[in-house]
């Protein structure tokens, strides 16, 4: 084992990858969803849990499905999957973008949004907080997450490091013992 320390940087669904690809970071863990686009700026680790598109609403909203969205206005945090897919899901949809997560749950709590749309494993936080919010019980798609690193020289090595770290979770179970901890699920 190295001697170095781990500096943790903060980094946001929206400047994630670049901080990768520069350099600034040299991976990311952040419910970093795998899409084939992504691939293209960043090399990515095996999976290691995946995630579903759901909605976030307040519990007094007549929203109880997708279809209930037309017309309504969802929240997304801008560089997100969530982003990009709620355009094509629902073509009505007045999509709200924000820089944060909480500005989004701001924003729903104030009544200025309908909805919240994001992996259920990132809404379920403001749930387990806050009774007056719940998330429809339909999700709409599985995300894989990954490790995202930079591409080019010397990735081979740092991706097979990782994958095989991520295979020793998956065989010992650690993985699922941490969503039934967190997620309940």
């Amino acid at each position: 084992l190295s001697n170095k320390k781990i500096e943790f940087v903060p980094v946001t669904p929206n400047n994630r990858l670049l901080k990768i690809s520069t350099g600034d970071v040299d991976i990311v863990i952040a419910t970093l969803t795998i899409t084939p686009q992504r691939q293209q700026i960043i090399n990515f680790s095996t999976p290691y849990d995946s995630a579903r598109l759901a909605i976030l609403v307040r519990k007094t909203s007549k929203i109880s499905s997708i279809s209930d969205l037309s017309g309504q206005s969802i929240g997304v945090v801008w560089g997100t999957t969530a982003e990009k897919n709620m355009g094509s899901i629902v073509h009505n949809a007045n999509v709200v973008g924000f820089k944060s997560y909480a500005e989004a749950y701001s924003a729903l709590k104030k009544c200025s949004i309908d909805a919240i749309t994001s992996d259920d494993t990132i809404l379920s936080r403001f749930v387990m907080d806050d009774t007056d919010v719940m998330i429809l019980p339909k999700k709409y798609s599985r995300e894989p997450y990954g490790i995202g690193f930079k591409q080019g020289k010397g990735s081979d090595k740092l991706k097979k490091t990782l994958d095989e770290a991520i295979s020793d979770l998956k065989q010992k179970n650690v993985i699922i013992r941490l969503h039934k901890k967190w997620l309940g699920e």
